[in-house]
């Protein structure tokens, strides 16, 4: 069987010929010495000039020596236009990996290197799945900083293990003696993917969202200022649904509808958020239609952040008042304390009152314990408390774990007055006997 030789012309493969084919392409010049060949048995291609009788042979003539003063840059290869390589390692800063990709495989191909181009074509794939992971993250400030960190070791790992080794090889082939390739094209095409992604897909999100549905989704308690809220009520619900609606009066409601479990069965929740301004409050809470009461809103609420803090692996969210006793304000029996309509009175001052604690009053939901108090002045405040959170003398789950506390005892509460309803921004601190 005569011997098969395959050939390159312009970046692409031809053959298979036989050697006195071979011979022909030569003698008329259709075949370069420059141009690589292959056959069986060959470990690599091979520049035609080396085949033994396929060029004719010149004459030895003797080589003068260098003029003084100049350097011999001459290569035994003749190289492809390129890309230069360590430039595409400098834009893919800005285009990403999946750029520095496509184009290095471009040059292996050049180069007649097409293992080495498939595997380049890897890291280009590589970058849509990397895209798709950024759409499905949640984009609570810890993840978001996860992901970023992620996306710096992918690129690094691009830069070393595959960049580098395609710099290294055009260098030790061709210097700088090689023929470098336009930039337009594909500066063009990545410039013109990412106004794209810019138009069509981050601008709709932005523009296209209602402001008061922004004011909740990014919004953040007091009490978890590292959790946007709309990320917990995602991953507490099914199938979430966000919308707007207005009130007679010309307020604002955001409401969102999912799915969720109550008590072992599968209910459709409805939670809905007043919002003013760039305020928002948690008014009411439906499931399967019947409106809950406001024990309920609350056990809901601490429910899904501490459900979120769990799922991200550690506490990223709650504070605890951190004042001295100087900051501290006692409030007479006289004076009355609002939570309602009157916070701003006190806003960010520690407040101490003597509570009496009734029976009955006693929820819970989860790891949080919440307890109803009756003030001397006749008023009802509720407190929740966070044991995991609060001062120590605040840890409790019942109404037993307070200590010498009896029936209608009377306690000394301190805690953070915070502008808001009566239920958010009003945590116990400290909890003992006046």
């Amino acid at each position: 069987m005569p011997q098969e030789w395959y050939y390159t012309k312009d970046g692409e493969r031809q053959g298979p010929i036989t050697s006195k084919q071979l011979k022909h392409l030569a003698n008329v010049g259709e075949l370069q010495p420059t141009d690589l060949v292959w056959t069986e048995g060959k470990n690599e291609w091979k520049p035609a000039s080396i085949v033994k009788g396929l060029f004719p042979t010149k004459p030895d003539s003797p080589t003068p020596p260098p003029v003084p003063g100049s350097t011999n840059t001459a290569k035994m290869d003749t190289a492809p236009a390129l890309w230069n390589p360590t430039a595409i390692r400098l834009w893919s800063l800005l285009f990403t990996w999946g750029f520095g990709g496509f184009l290095m495989a471009q040059n292996w191909k050049s180069l007649g290197e097409h293992e080495k181009s498939k595997k380049s074509m890897i890291w280009f794939y590589s970058i849509f799945g990397f895209i798709f992971l950024g759409l499905i993250t949640p984009d609570d400030d810890f993840t978001l900083k996860i992901f970023r960190f992620v996306g710096l070791g992918v690129l690094a790992a691009w830069s070393i293990f595959s960049a580098q080794p395609q710099i290294n090889y055009i260098k030790e082939r061709f210097g700088n003696d090689y023929q470098r390739r336009s930039w337009g094209k594909p500066i063009g095409f990545a410039s013109a993917c990412l106004c794209f992604l810019l138009v069509f897909a981050v601008l709709p999100t932005l523009l296209g969202t209602p402001a008061e549905i922004l004011t909740v989704r990014y919004g953040k308690l007091d009490a978890y200022p590292g959790i946007s809220l709309g990320n917990a009520i995602d991953e507490f619900l099914s199938d979430p649904e966000w919308s707007v609606s207005e009130s007679e009066d010309g307020n604002h409601f955001v409401n969102i509808t999912g799915g969720m479990t109550y008590q072992a069965k599968p209910v459709k929740a409805l939670l809905q958020f007043l919002v003013v301004d760039d305020r928002f409050e948690f008014t009411a809470l439906e499931f399967n239609g019947i409106v809950q009461n406001e024990i309920m809103r609350v056990s809901l609420m601490e429910k899904m952040m501490s459900d979120f803090i769990d799922s991200a692996g550690s506490d990223i969210g709650s504070v605890v008042p951190q004042e001295t006793a100087s900051q501290v304000t006692t409030l007479s029996d006289s004076e009355i304390l609002d939570f309602i309509d009157n916070t701003k009175k006190y806003k960010g001052k520690v407040i101490r009152t003597i509570l009496t604690m009734p029976s009955g009053f006693l929820r819970s939901g989860g790891s949080i314990a919440f307890y109803a108090f009756v003030g001397t002045n006749k008023l009802d405040v509720m407190i929740n408390v966070a044991p995991s959170s609060v001062d120590s003398l605040a840890e409790f789950n019942s109404l037993d774990d307070l200590p010498n506390a009896d029936l209608f005892s009377k306690l000394e509460v301190t805690f953070l007055c915070e502008e808001g309803s009566l239920n958010y921004g009003n945590r116990a601190i400290r909890i003992e006997r006046p």
